[in-house]
């Protein structure tokens, strides 16, 4: 063979071979990068700060997949979703309530336990047991918590100190005793400054959540899963009337009138001294007034009460029904709840995790109040919040003005939610 053909058939060679080194990507540098081998569709209600370091983490373990997160309005929030859902559209991942559970149930992919080897058995090691709603009858996962909110006591530093108050309240009777000295009476005998922001519904911050917690600590379930029906009985009624008796004038507990305003907005204009709020509210609080002398307590029990128990609520990030990508989704809800995720999470977000491993590694005794309350939190399975919400509020306003009595608005509270089995 002529000595130039061989130069360029070895030439040729030489060429094919470096072709196919760079695609295989043995060559470094050559190689293209294709398209992530997923892309995940995640929408939510949080700040995009808060998932932003964790999809970073996530997608430097896993670069083969690509998770993009979209903040919503929390006003049309659901109708947006639900109207993609209708279409087998919309996202792969989306964040609910877990008071939205019965209602999204049939929009849900649960946890493909066998390809993840993750069991009922494993999840309630590794979550606060309040979270287990997330676990079916039938023993489906159908998300994983990464967070955990309850309700606590906010209290005024420096007005405690300029009414004379040294003991801090441990308890709801405590509470009680600094009444008298932290309202503000004018001479005609008006209240002018509150004690403690309670008692009201529509501007009162959390009312759902204490008068829950309330009905808790006096007894009653308010809904027997075993059983199938509403529990209200003398356990509301007591609750009730202690909560509504702080915006009774005619009370010796009188500390709330609606002058004050939003509960929130009261306590950071010092215009009340104490208020409930979540985990959720605190970067709020503090943003709108930065030179608020407040610390945070454990929500209140009654002395006697043998075993605490407050109130809980979270957002639950699931995959939905209609997504190409199930199991990258699950990957990531894996990563995010059980693997370097959460701990990200938590320190983005500030909110207290839902993991039982990272509650103890909180520094601060605000971690550790809400570490606490997250170990005895409770909920029922709400079937619609909203319409129970309204029900919530109008019992306590019919208790306010007087149309009924306690015991006559919680049996029309019951009898109004029993057309709302979960």
């Amino acid at each position: 063979m002529d000595s130039k053909i061989k130069l360029i058939l070895i030439g040729v060679g030489v060429v094919v071979l470096i072709i196919i080194l760079a695609v295989l990507g043995v060559i470094p540098g050559l190689k293209k990068s294709g398209p992530p081998a997923a892309q995940i569709n995640f929408w939510g209600l949080e700040e995009e700060d808060f998932w932003e370091p964790v999809i970073a983490k996530f997608e430097e373990k896993f670069p083969r997949v690509s998770v993009k997160y979209k903040k919503l309005s929390p006003t049309t929030y659901e109708d947006t979703l639900l109207n993609s859902l209708a279409e087998a559209a919309g996202p792969d991942i989306f964040v609910v309530k877990n008071t939205w559970l019965a209602k999204y149930k049939n929009k849900i992919y649960p946890l493909p336990q066998q390809y993840f080897n993750y069991s009922q058995g494993s999840f309630r090691k590794d979550f606060v047991n309040v979270t287990e709603e997330l676990i079916t009858p039938e023993g489906q996962i159908l998300g994983l918590p990464v967070f955990v909110d309850t309700p606590v006591l906010l209290y005024n530093r420096d007005l405690f100190n300029a009414a004379g108050i040294a003991k801090i309240p441990g308890n709801w009777e405590e509470v009680l005793d600094t009444l008298s000295k932290l309202n503000k009476r004018s001479s005609s005998g008006e209240l002018t400054g509150s004690a403690i922001a309670l008692g009201a519904s529509k501007n009162i911050s959390n009312s759902f959540e204490i008068i829950n917690s309330l009905i808790f600590q006096f007894g009653d379930k308010i809904y027997d899963s075993a059983a199938g029906q509403f529990d209200l009985q003398e356990g509301a009624e007591k609750a009730l009337s202690f909560y509504t008796s702080f915006a009774d004038s005619g009370s010796p507990n009188y500390s709330w009138a609606s002058k004050f305003g939003q509960s929130l907005d009261a306590f950071t204009q010092e215009k009340t001294v104490m208020a409930i709020a979540m985990a959720s509210d605190l970067s709020r609080v503090r943003a709108k007034n930065p030179h608020l002398n407040f610390d945070v307590l454990p929500f209140p029990q009654p002395r006697s009460i043998r075993i605490p128990v407050v109130y809980a609520n979270y957002l639950v990030p699931i995959v939905s029904n209609f997504s190409p990508n199930v199991t990258s989704a699950w990957e990531f809800l894996s990563f995010v709840a059980l693997g370097d995720g959460a701990a990200i999470y938590k320190e983005s977000s500030g909110l207290p995790p839902a993991r039982r491993d990272l509650l103890s590694s909180g520094t601060s005794e605000e971690d550790k109040i809400f570490g606490r309350q997250a170990l005895i939190a409770k909920t029922w399975p709400v079937s619609d919040e909203k319409s129970v919400k309204k029900i919530f509020e109008e019992t306590v306003e019919t208790i306010n003005s007087k149309s009924l009595n306690v015991q006559q608005a919680v049996s029309q509270m019951l009898s109004q939610l029993s057309f709302m089995q979960p």
